[in-house]
């Protein structure tokens, strides 16, 4: 059984009580036990270090019994009061994630049988508006799972249980697969694709990346949709690469961010002028590359349009 509180005196033999409230400290399973110091010095010198070390309180020799006893009986109620609410938190993000994985297991098997029917009604014949109708099924179910897909991906990574899947990877073939799956789904769709000279390969999880590229490049191709100019709905899509990184740009014409907005692209929920969109995309971008220990980053202005870019380690 672990002590609700430790009394410390600095000066010891072998150990001084700095030294041992520091190793103490060190240690996740004992951290968040206060440690009050008991000592004769009274420098202030010495008084901030305790301080620094982790220490909740500093008592000086002689003490008196009385206050001594009240301050520690004022630490073991804070103390106390943080387990239960640490416990509480830990309880509520535990039924929060039960929830969620709940949700996401019944949904998947809703839309199951609906994606199904749906694509085996595709194979029958149809006159031109029932095809409509069962293409606009399809979509919409495939993207319920993609996005149910992504809310796991997404509770993975923030609870840091997500374990990343690394094998060797031909970069150049995914991004190119990315821009051929984007441009069949989206008739209007207009990519240009840059690939580098060379294959570049580097350690990463492919089905996460695909899932970081497909969100980008789609979202680009729905920036420009609604513009009347059919060159400005363009998408460049280019990997470029140095010694030790690789670089993957998608850039779109299309009117700016605002400023105000463009700090917020990577959180969750950013739907500016996106119409049926979730803004979880992007969050799901920024998380997978970070555990990748890459980076990614939005410049939008308005004569050069916007362009993310994503940056991995070899």
């Amino acid at each position: 059984m672990q002590p609700g509180l430790v009394l410390l005196d600095v000066m010891m033999p072998d150990l001084d009580g700095f030294e041992v409230c520091q190793r103490l400290k060190a240690d996740e399973s004992v951290t968040h036990i206060p440690i009050i110091f008991l000592t004769a010095r009274t420098e202030t010198e010495d008084l901030v270090k305790g301080f620094e070390y982790g220490a909740v309180d500093y008592i000086t020799k002689p003490f008196n019994a009385t206050e001594l006893l009240v301050r520690v009986r004022t630490h073991l109620s804070i103390h106390m009061l943080q387990s239960a609410l640490r416990k509480s938190l830990e309880d509520n993000a535990r039924m929060q994630r039960e929830h969620e994985a709940f949700l996401r297991h019944e949904l998947k098997n809703r839309i199951t049988p609906i994606m199904g029917y749906s694509d085996a009604l595709q194979h029958t014949e149809l006159n031109d508006m029932q095809k409509r109708w069962v293409t606009t099924i399809c979509n919409s179910t495939q993207d319920m799972s993609a996005l149910i897909d992504i809310l796991k991906d997404l509770q993975d990574i923030e609870a840091g249980t997500m374990i990343l899947s690394k094998t060797a990877l031909p970069l150049n073939d995914l991004v190119q697969n990315v821009v051929a799956d984007v441009q069949t789904s989206f008739d209007h769709a207009n990519i240009k694709f840059e690939p580098p000279v060379e294959t570049i390969s580097l350690e990463a999880d492919g089905n996460l990346l695909r899932g970081v590229f497909y969100n980008l490049v789609k979202n680009a191709v729905e920036h420009v949709a609604g513009l009347e100019d059919l060159e400005s709905r363009v998408v460049a899509v280019r990997v470029t690469h140095t010694p030790l990184s690789v670089r993957v740009t998608i850039h779109n014409g299309g009117t700016s961010v605002p400023e105000d907005l463009l700090a917020m692209f990577f959180e969750k929920f950013n739907t500016h002028e996106k119409q049926g969109g979730t803004g979880l995309g992007t969050t799901y971008a920024f998380l997978v590359i970070r555990a990748h220990e890459g980076e990614i980053a939005v410049t939008s202005t308005e004569t050069e349009g916007t362009m993310v870019s994503v940056t991995l380690p070899k």
